[in-house]
C-alpha cells in the first residue's frame, strides 16, 4: 500500500548538482500524467503556468518528470524553453519540489505522502467528463481529499484548470515556501494515518481510482 511505501528520493545536494540548480532556486514540479491522451490535455495549461511564474519568481525552476514511453512529439513545441524535462527521476523531481501541479491520480497521493505542497489538476475528454459526471457525483476527485474527506488540497478540474489558475495556486505555495512545506508535512501525517485506519480509506481510494482510470481514454 502507498501508506507504507518508501519513495526513493536522492539527497538534495546531489539532485541540485545533477541539474545545475542553485540552492535558492524555487523548484516546481509539473506532472501532466503518464498516458499520452492525458498529457495531451494537461500539458498545455501547465506550460502556460510555467511561462507565467518567472515574472513573479525570477529564480523559479519548472521541471517535468517525463514518463517512459511518452512520445517526444507531445513536448516538442516547448523544447528549447526554460522548462526542464527529466526522465527517470520522477520521485526526485516531485520529492524535492517546493510546489507541484499534479494530474489527478495516484501521483497526488504520492505527493501528499511525500509532504509536497501541491495543487491537483486534470482535464478529461469533454464527452468522458459529461458521461462521468452523470454516473457518479463527487464533491472531490483528488485522492488525498477523498481519503481525508475534506478539500485539504486545491483542485483545478476541467474548465477551472487553466494556465493562469494553476500559476495562481502555485504562486500561493511559493510565496512562503516554509509555511507551505510545514502544512504539507502535517497533511502527510493525516493522510498516512487515514490510510492506516484498517485500510478502509485506502481501499475506497483505490476503488475510486479504478473507476476514474476506466474513464480515461487509452
Amino acid at each position: 500500500p502507498l501508506a507504507d511505501a518508501a519513495f526513493p528520493v536522492t539527497p538534495l545536494a546531489s539532485f541540485l548538482e545533477r541539474h545545475g540548480l542553485e540552492p535558492a532556486a524555487l523548484r516546481v514540479a509539473l506532472l501532466p500524467g503518464s498516458r499520452a491522451s492525458e498529457v495531451k490535455r494537461n500539458l498545455p495549461p501547465l506550460m502556460e503556468a510555467a511561462g507565467i511564474l518567472p515574472s513573479r519568481f525570477p529564480n523559479v525552476a519548472c521541471m517535468v518528470p517525463w514518463a517512459e514511453g511518452l512520445p517526444a512529439g507531445l513536448k516538442s513545441r516547448w523544447d528549447g524553453g526554460t522548462v526542464r524535462w527529466v526522465s527517470g527521476e520522477y520521485h526526485d523531481v516531485l520529492g524535492h519540489a517546493h510546489a507541484a501541479a499534479v494530474a489527478s491520480g495516484t501521483a497526488t497521493l504520492e505527493a501528499a505522502l511525500l509532504g509536497v505542497p501541491q495543487v491537483i489538476v486534470y482535464r478529461l475528454n469533454p464527452l468522458t467528463h459529461f458521461v462521468g459526471t452523470r454516473l457518479v457525483r463527487l464533491c472531490r476527485v483528488g485522492l488525498p481529499n477523498i481519503v481525508l474527506g475534506e478539500p485539504a488540497i486545491p483542485e483545478l478540474i476541467q474548465a477551472r484548470f487553466t494556465g493562469e489558475a494553476a500559476a495562481r495556486e502555485l504562486a500561493g505555495l511559493l510565496e512562503h515556501p516554509e509555511v507551505s512545506k510545514t502544512r504539507a508535512e502535517v497533511l502527510a501525517r493525516s493522510v498516512r494515518s487515514a490510510l492506516g485506519e484498517g485500510g478502509a480509506s485506502g481501499r475506497a481510494a483505490q476503488e475510486l481510482l479504478g473507476f476514474l482510470e476506466g474513464l480515461k481514454p487509452r
